[in-house]
């Protein structure tokens, strides 16, 4: 499983994201849209995600999903735990 997340600092939902990645115990990219170049930008939006404009941006293996709740669904569907232990 290839997990890619493209974020940026200070975003809730991107740091949400990632513990969930983390919490899971799965590989995953982290790609900080700030510090992309303009044709790393214009390739994501252009090519690789066309219709979004917020970030978090999750791909699992190439398919972009929507958001958490998505990722939390392909999780459990995969048999991964998605609860906080402790």
């Amino acid at each position: 499983m290839h997990i890619e997340v493209y974020g940026r600092p200070m975003c809730d939902a991107c740091e949400a994201t990632i513990n969930l990645i983390e919490r899971v115990g799965v590989a995953y990219n982290y790609h900080n849209i700030e510090q992309m170049s303009s044709d790393e930008l214009t390739e994501l939006m252009t090519r690789k995600s066309p219709e979004t404009r917020t970030v978090p941006i999750i791909f699992v293996d190439g398919r972009q999903l929507g958001d958490i709740n998505e990722l939390r669904e392909f999780f459990e569907f995969k048999g991964k735990s998605t609860e906080i232990l402790g």
